[in-house]
């Protein structure tokens, strides 16, 4: 935000200046790394072999992008609804692996699929409206969720190889006016992470590219891209039908079977953990009951609607601070209440 600042001109003489901390993103960038067909299709076509995902952004555009926002947030969090090709969750890890951090993503995405599948699909199936069935398994199988966008996340963890040359950033570091005052200090920065990694790629440079001092090193064709370490969890969602001419449906039975799910998402974790405990069941609850030591270290407790929760429980809860929180209306209070449960 803009600041005051006092500037002495000479003995008796003080100018008074109104100074800034920040400066505009530019909106043009030249340089070869945003090429969308290297850095795009090309890269699509190393990760993930036979897609026909079109038009796919650059991972450093992208990554440009994220870097304006999240740069300097390391335990940021990113949501992409309009997933596509999973560009944003790539990019998010190589911000991790240069910066530091622990940003993580939520990558959302339908699951059609492209152009030429569904060509495939209707010269050896037909159209698709008349073979609804042998359709949707088609979509998960070929769906832009489950062929590509998954499966490139996983690719980018686990390391591919790249049939071109291929560029990786080590280091970048916007030249703003601050930088530039201690530039001795960036400069040395980036030949430690140069001389760190010489012998890692065919070749490695310092460079200064679209007002940013960087280090990038090249991978020669053929050469393994080693992966980024994450985890990488894949969500389908589905329709719930409420059903509500149905006397005898439940729709708190039929939503309980998303909860771990829910769970997982809410807390971005995965489920066995101990700082998330689930009962189901009254016959879970009593095994609790008896043995209290296994609400050690929980955050947070989650017990189906029904399940008959014990005073021991309930106390030990409030006594460690812990949430107990019913399921699934913790998470579908406002669908249950629709319909009257």
């Amino acid at each position: 935000m803009p600041f005051l600042r006092v500037k002495k001109i000479s003995d008796n003489e003080y100018d008074i200046e109104l100074g800034k901390n920040f400066e505009n993103y530019k909106s043009v960038w030249y340089d070869s790394l945003y090429d969308a067909n290297k850095y795009g299709t090309q890269l699509i076509s190393d990760m993930v072999p036979e897609n026909d995902f079109d038009f796919p952004k650059s991972i450093y555009a992208t990554y440009e992008c994220l870097y304006s926002v999240v740069g300097d947030r390391p335990n940021a969090k990113v949501l992409d609804f309009f997933a596509g090709s999973g560009t944003t969750g790539h990019a998010v890890l190589m911000m991790n692996k240069l910066l530091g951090g622990n940003r993580t993503f939520v990558l959302c995405t339908n699951n059609d699929i492209g152009n030429k599948k569904e060509k495939e699909f209707k010269k050896a199936v037909g159209n698709p409206e008349d073979h609804p069935d042998e359709y949707a398994d088609y979509c998960d199988k070929y769906g832009i969720a489950r062929s590509i966008t998954y499966p490139r996340i996983k690719a980018a963890i686990e390391g591919f190889q790249h049939t071109g040359k291929f560029n990786d950033e080590l280091y970048s570091k916007r030249l703003t006016k601050t930088v530039l005052n201690k530039i001795e200090s960036e400069v040395k920065k980036a030949n430690k992470v140069l001389e760190d990694n010489s012998s890692k790629y065919g070749s490695i440079e310092l460079t200064v590219k679209d007002d940013c001092i960087k280090v990038i090193g090249t991978y020669d064709k053929k050469e393994d891209v080693p992966g980024i370490p994450a985890n990488l969890i894949y969500f389908k969602t589905a329709f719930v039908d409420k059903k509500l001419d149905d006397l005898d449906y439940l729709l708190s039975d039929a939503l309980s079977p998303y909860c771990k799910d829910m769970i997982q998402l809410e807390n971005w974790t995965s489920i066995p953990n101990q700082k998330y405990l689930i009962i189901n069941t009254d016959d879970e609850a009593q095994e609790v009951e008896k043995d209290l030591s296994k609400m050690n270290g929980a955050q947070k407790i989650f017990y189906q609607t029904g399940v008959l929760l014990s005073s021991s429980i309930i106390d030990y809860a409030n006594e460690h601070n812990i949430l107990l929180l019913s399921l699934p209306s913790h998470y579908f209070a406002k669908e249950l209440d629709e319909v009257g449960e």
